[in-house]
Order: structure tokens, then sequence, then C-alpha cells
């Protein structure tokens, strides 16, 4: 194990007696279920109140971890039963007057794998402590110490602490709700050094990987990031890295480390995937910054068991997913082409929907927490991710061209920095979305405008401001028609599977008239619908018979193009061969 921090052990010795104490093991991995025991000093209270999260950071969805819980027991330290009983969905009340000590036993069911869930197998013991550590809610700054029931041969890939063999530390509940655990006995272990901090990534999985190349290319994205802020907070940084056997994609940030699932494992050194790879870890790596420390003030601190309502995803999440690429690009490893390709997906993800058109992106991110990451009604909102992306694009070509380059939104992410480090040692407060403002509009000499209100607020159109902006950095925005006749000029978007189902339907197109999302294309002008003919279907007359099954009912429709094209898709393009504004910018 490699320690993130100075362990003062003789410090720690004194307060074990007040410390939490979670003991972690299992009885048979092909069941799933971890168990747990964990010990609390009561305080003298006659009453004990205990809690798991309710939500992770990161995700900001409530995710109700607590139903996974299979039992829960309470005991004084004789190993008597106390009263436990459940207060609320993922609270507890324990019965401790006179007791000095009680020790909790649970088992908890940990089936989900991906980046921000615990999983047991025959493999290896995975945890995320956010999904499955009951603690005390007032006791938020004890000191715990963790041991883990484990064979011998397995190894610890985590950013905590480590006090004895399979025995980890954390200082805080807080620290220990943000350190996951990988414990395997295959872990295989690189690291690399950047500007004194020594950075490790951890690899549980098979896979086919150039180590080499993986450290030098990891190394060139972290000095790149280091160097836009001017240094870095952790004096170790863990990439826990879980390669799966089959289709996968997902990370999550947390202060000292990340997780990142990705698979097929068996395709991870091939050019897509690799890609795939670099891009996810450098987006995590940029939220070691961006919302692990800095964040909205609604955010901090961090409250488990309830919703934390904020509109400034487009800064937690669209900076990072702008900044992630970018500095790949900075870095060498995106080619121009490369960089431009991730805008064109961003755009084109971004007019793939129509909830720009319907909810500004504060309102998304406020929703968050009503509806998820899930589509729940068509064309509603918009990703944080991808129109964040493009606001943060927006913004930094705004500051370049008001500031004739020699300002960009690098200078507002290394102003966050520098307010959020002013800030200690006292309790941090979280940057306010007004303060910001009047930065950047300062920043870009009043240029910004109504910016906010338009573009984060409300619902105007990207596409005028991006097309207007981009010569300032030697590019251009072109605009073509869908190359999918259906999608043009009909407003169709079909999905396959074993059937053909109409996935999306553009607002006021012929399709939107009379069809329905999830209807069932079974024939188009008189012939068996087949996948890869309808677009020649399509294309061939001016109007469309089209016959679907609607929840068993077989519907016969005609749709008449009247020459208005959808789904337009938009592409941004290098023109000026010779602009060093552009290298200045991304390269």
């Amino acid at each position: 194990i490699f320690q993130t921090q100075d362990l003062n052990l003789p410090y720690y010795s004194k307060l074990f007696s007040d410390m939490i104490h979670y003991s972690i093991g299992y009885a048979n991995p092909t069941t799933q279920i971890i168990e747990f025991e964990a010990i609390f000093p009561t305080n003298d209270q006659e009453k004990l109140n205990l809690a798991l999260p309710a939500w992770r950071p990161g995700r900001y969805q409530i995710a109700n971890f607590a139903k996974n819980i299979k039992k829960i027991e309470a005991f004084d330290e004789a190993g008597n039963s106390v009263f436990i009983r459940k207060v609320a969905k993922d609270s507890w009340e324990v019965s401790c007057s006179g007791l000095k000590k009680i020790k909790l036993r649970y088992a908890y069911y940990a089936s989900q794998m991906d980046a921000g869930g615990s999983w047991l197998d025959d493999e290896q013991l995975y945890v995320n402590f956010i999904n499955c550590a009951i603690y005390p809610p007032e006791a938020m700054d004890s000191a715990c110490t963790i041991a883990f029931n484990l064979p011998e041969s397995y190894q610890l890939a985590t950013a905590l602490p480590q006090q004895g063999v399979h025995e980890l530390v954390a200082e805080d509940i807080h620290q220990l709700l943000d350190s996951p655990v990988i414990a395997s006995p295959s872990l295989l272990h690189l690291k690399y050094v950047v500007a004194n901090t020594t950075f490790h990534i951890w690899i549980q999985g098979k896979h086919n990987l150039y180590k080499d190349k993986l450290i030098a290319d990891f190394k060139a994205f972290s000095h790149v990031q280091i160097a836009l802020f001017g240094d870095f907070p952790c004096a170790d940084y863990h990439f826990l890295l879980q390669f799966l056997p089959y289709q996968h994609y997902h990370g999550v940030e947390h202060q000292f480390s990340t997780v990142i699932t990705l698979g097929p494992s068996y395709a991870i050194h091939q050019h897509n995937l690799y890609d795939a790879l670099m891009g996810i870890s450098s987006h995590e790596l940029f939220h070691t910054w961006n919302v692990t420390r800095i964040r909205s003030e609604a955010l901090v601190p961090y409250q488990y068991q309830q919703e934390n309502y904020f509109e400034e995803g487009f800064i937690a999440e669209g900076f990072t997913t702008y900044y992630g690429d970018l500095l790949l690009s900075r870095s060498g490893y995106f080619t121009t082409e490369a960089f431009l390709e991730c805008i064109n997906k961003w755009l084109n993800r971004h007019y793939g929907e129509e909830g720009w058109k319907n909810e500004g992106i504060a309102a998304s991110s406020f929703d968050l927490w009503l509806d998820g990451y899930e589509t729940v009604v068509p064309e509603k909102k918009v990703s944080i991710y991808i129109k964040g992306a493009l606001i943060a694009l927006l913004l930094d070509l705004t500051i370049r061209k008001a500031t004739e380059h020699s300002h960009s939104l690098d200078d507002v992410m290394r102003y966050l920095w520098e307010e959020y480090k002013k800030s200690r040692p006292q309790q941090y407060k979280g940057f306010s979305k007004d303060k910001i403002l009047l930065f950047i509009h300062s920043l870009s000499n009043g240029t910004t405008g109504d910016f906010f209100e338009e573009f984060v607020q409300g619902t105007v159109d990207i596409a005028p401001a991006l097309e207007s902006l981009l010569p300032s950095v030697g590019c251009a925005l072109t605009v073509k028609e869908n190359d999918n006749h259906l999608a043009r000029k009909y407003g169709i978007k079909v999905q396959r599977s074993t059937t053909i189902l109409i996935h999306q339907l553009a607002e006021n197109s012929p399709g939107y008239a009379k069809l329905m999302k999830n209807d069932e294309i079974v024939a188009i002008n008189g012939f068996k619908a087949s996948f890869n003919e309808m677009n020649d279907q399509a294309a061939a007359q001016e109007q469309l018979s089209i016959t679907v099954f609607r929840k068993s009912r077989l519907l016969h429709f005609v749709l008449e193009n009247k020459g208005n094209t959808f789904w337009t898709q938009y592409e941004v393009v290098k023109v000026d061969q010779n602009t060093s504004l552009f290298e200045n910018w991304c390269r």
C-alpha cells in the first residue's frame, strides 16, 4: 500500500478507544454478501443514530443504497442483543443507555459492478464505502480503522493509509466515504511521478496494454493538468482501473483517487477503447481540482441523507468534459483532427436531442435529483456533460476573442483554485455562482453580456454564437443535412434490436404528428420493413406509407414530406492552416 499522507501512528493509537472500527469479510464470495461489523462509541448517549448515504458524490441522484442491506443487528460489548429499529429508509436508532460502545452487524449485497458500486466475487472484493458503510451522522469527524478479513494473497488498492496487514485508517467519515478499495490477488501496480506527486495505476482484470505507453500517456496529461493549475493537491494519487470482459464505460472521482470501469478488456489496447480510457482518465483527474475540491456552495458540505440541489452542473461536469479532452490535445495525445472530432461528437449529441429547446442547463442540473440521468420525458432536458462542455467552449472562445487571446477559461479555473486554497484552513464554503459570473464578465471585458441568461438559464441556440467565435481560432462551423432520409425528411429515428422501434420523433415533423415513441415499424411503402432499406424507401418518394404495431394494434399512416428538414448535423473544421491562435488554444 502506498500512503497518501503521513500517518502519525502514536496520535491514532491515543484515539483507538474513541475511534470507529469496521471489520469487513465474507463467508462465500459467490453469494455477493459482504459481512460488516462496526463498533461505535456511544458518547454516553441514550440513543445512537446511524445512517447510510442515500446518494454518492459525483452522481446527483438518490440511489437508496440501504435497499441492499439484508440483515442488521446490534449488540453490547458482552455480546447481548440491543434494540435497534429503522426510523427512515436509510436510518436506524439503537438503544444504548448505560453502554460505552455498540457493535453493529449487517450484511450488504454487493452486486453492482461500475465505478460507483460495490462488488464481490471469487476474483475480488471491491468496496465503495459510500454504498455500504453505516455511520453515526453526528460523528462525521471521527477517525476510523477498517480491517479486512481476506486471504493472505490479496493486495489492497486504495488511497487510504495502511496501518497493518489488510488494515486501513481514515481520518474521518468523509475520507472513508470518499475512498474506494479494490482487494484482489491479481492486481497490477504501475506508478510514475510528476511535480513531486506519485501517481499509482492499479489494474484489476485481464488486458494486453503496453505498460510503457500507458505510463507515458498518463504522465503527459498529468503534466499539462498540473501546469494549468500550478500545483497538485495530493502527494499520492491512485487510478483504480477495473477492466471488464464486456462492454462498459464509467468513471467516478474522489479526492485522492478515481475508479474507472471499462470493457471489453480484451480490446483495451485497440484504438477506440484506448482513446476512451485516456479520455475518461483525463476527465477524472481534472475532477481532483474541479468538484472534489472546487465546488458550488450548494454542495458544501455534502449532505449524504438528502438531495443537494444545485444549478452548476455545467461547471462540475461540463467544464470537466471540455478540459478532459482539451488537455489531451495539449498533451499531444490527441491530434488536431481527433480533438475536433470530440467537439463534433458533443455537437451532434447535443443536437441529436431536442431538450435544449425546452429546458435550460441550470434547470436540468437541478432536476437530476428528480429524474436522474435517464430520459424519462422525451426531449425534456439537456446533458450537463455535453451542453456543459459546449458552454465551456463558448466561454473560452469568448474570453480569448475579447482579450486578443491574453486570457482564457484557464484563468477562470485558476481563479477558482486560488479561491479554494485561500479559504483554508477555515471551513470552505464553496464557490458563489454570482462571484464567478462577475469575474468572467470582468475578464472578458464585459463581452459576456447576457451569456448566462441565454445559454445557462435559457434555451437560446448555441450554434450562431459558436459560428461567430470559431474564426478567432482559425475554425468554422459547417452545417449539413442528416444523411438518413427517414430522420431528415420525416423526423423519425429508429433503433434496432429484434424489431425496429421508433426511438425519437422530431417536434413538428411529419412523424411527430402521427407516430409514437416505441411504435414497431413493420412495413414501409407496402414492403416489409428492413433496417438497411428504410433509408432508401424514405429517399425514393415524397410521401411515406408506414405500418406499425402500437401495443399489439396494427396501424397504417401516410406521412407527407413538406420540404422541411430535421436532425441537422454540425461539424467544426479547421480552415486557417497557419494560425498560431489555434495552437495557443488546443496544442
